[in-house]
């Protein structure tokens, strides 16, 4: 029974390894609520259902010095899926995602726990390697935000 659990597990994990199918993103930029801007710094993982699909999980830190002498924290969590439209060296594709926002202070939002919607576009380039960098850009939609919510930034990926 051993022999056979040891098997497994060694053939699963040739399987896992040899797809290339899971790809490490790490990103920074700009994150704009309202009239505030400050540096977003994201981290996260997705995976190549298809040539067209991926679904991605990600979650994004930032620090805001508002103009009051105020400060909040924003965390962000977000799953969603991404459909490539140009899949060639380099890669645009629209990026649709169901986040998880909060707001330490309650500052930016009406309140501390909020649930939003991404929409926007990525632009990857080098992708016949394994490390891939680009462009993100998306705006956040929430009812309880005091404005507008926008991100743009660097996006660094790197493929198992």
């Amino acid at each position: 029974m051993n022999k056979i659990a040891i098997l497994f597990i060694f053939i699963f994990s040739i399987n896992i390894n040899s797809q290339e199918k899971f790809i490490l993103d790490a990103g920074t930029g700009i994150l704009s609520v309202q009239r505030n801007s400050a540096a977003l710094f994201n981290v996260g993982m997705h995976y190549d259902v298809s040539q067209k699909i991926s679904i991605s999980g990600n979650t994004g830190y930032s620090h805001f010095n508002l103009n009051n002498n105020d400060e909040t924290d924003i965390s962000k969590y977000d799953l969603g899926i991404n459909y490539k439209i140009l899949n060639s060296n380099t890669e645009i594709a629209s990026i649709a995602n169901f986040n998880y926002i909060t707001d330490k202070n309650a500052i930016l939002f009406e309140r501390k726990n909020n649930f939003g919607m991404d929409l926007g576009i990525l632009i990857m380039f080098n992708q016949e390697n394994r490390f891939q960098y680009g462009i993100k850009w998306y705006n956040t939609f929430s009812t309880t935000a005091r404005g507008s919510i926008m991100y743009s930034g660097a996006q660094f990926s790197y493929r198992l």
